[in-house]
């Protein structure tokens, strides 16, 4: 581990199938929870990113997306930024979102 303790990586790259792959298996052989961003990195065509993503998953990385990862990160969208963030969300990656925000950003 690193010296500030701590254990997650989310690691995304230009290339799934050469920087994602390297640095997430090498990652998760240091004993780090890693979480590869697939949709926030590309690769020379669909069959090179899901060899990628098959051999990273196998070697112990967690598959996530973008939104998956600020979801995660966020917690919960009732928390501080969770309507920022419920907003972003529906505007540029999950359009149908906007008929949940009442719901998943209201205080109890």
């Amino acid at each position: 581990m690193v010296s500030t303790g701590r254990t997650q990586l989310i690691i995304a790259g230009i290339s799934t199938d050469v920087c994602v792959t390297f640095a997430a298996l090498s990652a998760v052989q240091k004993g780090f929870r890693t979480h590869a961003v697939l949709d926030a990195s590309g690769t020379w065509n669909a069959l090179a990113s899901e060899a990628a993503a098959t051999r990273v998953y196998r070697g112990g990385v967690t598959l996530n997306s973008t939104v998956g990862v600020s979801a995660e990160l966020q917690r919960d969208l009732r928390n501080d930024g969770g309507q920022e963030l419920a907003t972003l969300y529906e505007e540029y990656a999950i359009p149908f979102y906007g008929s949940l925000l009442p719901y998943v950003t209201a205080r109890a």
